[in-house]
């Protein structure tokens, strides 16, 4: 009876010892804020990507072995970046820590981690009209009851992407900025259509540029301006006066890539020496629009 009494109490002894208790957690809002302020997509960039913009997101958490999912994304899961005429600017996730679901990117956050970076990289050769492209970037946590408990709203800021009007221009089918024209046994009124065509691209409106050292003229090899032969130009079917210090003609359209011939007309030729007659023809391009607004 004895031995029976002492189990008895031993056993409730056993059962009123309390339960570790388990650690609490504790979740601070989230914050995103921008690394860097680097936010212009150039065109013409060299590499894979033409601009990586990267974010910070961070919260402060309390507790050990403590750590929540936390859910970016933009504007509810866009691959892109609106401009104008509602033209899109894709770019991708990635970052040192987490993983991308479908146009999202998820990261753990703890007490050990608080924060992380992410980037958004933005794939060159995106051909896109120049003006601001934006989005509303969003970070929130992925458990619902934990924003709930701790009344912790999710945090967003606006994602801008300046694209700026840049223009280019260069022989088609050739990679140097250097021609020698041979226009032959020149005679009045011969026409020259071997003059390589142009390769012009512009996300703006823009203008082209031709600049004569002679202002229109061959200058025969004696460097003696009373044996010039005047030449006419046509720039994609337009007449150029190269008379002019800088003969400008205007496009109002842009263009992702189209070819421009040049036409050379030679002019009178009568009572002229007989020798090597030359001229340089310098051409630019230049985007009518110069700055962001």
């Amino acid at each position: 009876m004895w031995t029976k009494t002492s189990c008895l109490g031993l056993c409730l002894i056993i059962l009123m010892l309390p339960l570790p208790a388990m650690a609490a957690c504790e979740f601070g809002p989230l914050h995103l804020e921008p690394v860097g302020g680097q936010n212009r997509y150039d065109l013409f960039a060299p590499g894979p990507f033409s601009l990586i913009t990267v974010f910070r997101v961070r919260s402060t958490i309390v507790g050990s072995g403590c750590e929540v999912e936390v859910i970016l994304n933009l504007d509810g899961g866009e691959p892109a970046l609106t401009g104008p005429e509602a033209q899109r600017l894709h770019f991708e996730w990635t970052g040192v820590k987490g993983y991308r679901q479908a146009n999202s990117w998820k990261v753990i956050l703890s007490e050990l981690h608080p924060e992380a970076l992410v980037q958004m990289r933005y794939g060159a050769g995106q051909w896109l009209p120049a003006g601001n492209y934006t989005g509303a970037l969003s970070a929130h946590f992925n458990k619902p009851d934990v924003a709930a408990a701790y009344l912790l709203p999710p945090d967003s800021m606006e994602v801008n992407v300046w694209v700026p009007p840049v223009s280019k221009i260069q022989f088609y089918g050739l990679s140097q900025q250097h021609y020698d024209l041979d226009m032959g046994v020149l005679h009045s009124n011969k026409v020259i259509n071997s003059a390589p065509k142009l390769w012009i691209q512009s996300n703006a409106a823009y203008r082209v540029v031709l600049k004569s050292q002679y202002q229109g003229r061959l200058r025969h090899q004696s460097d003696d301006s009373r044996w010039d032969i005047p030449y006419d130009t046509l720039f994609n079917n337009r007449t150029v006066d190269l008379r002019q210090s800088n003969a400008a003609l205007s496009f109002l359209s842009a263009s992702s890539g189209h070819s421009v011939p040049l036409q050379l007309t030679i002019g009178d030729t009568h009572n002229r020496p007989a020798g090597r007659y030359q001229d340089t023809l310098y051409i630019s391009i230049e985007p009518l629009l110069s700055s962001p607004p």
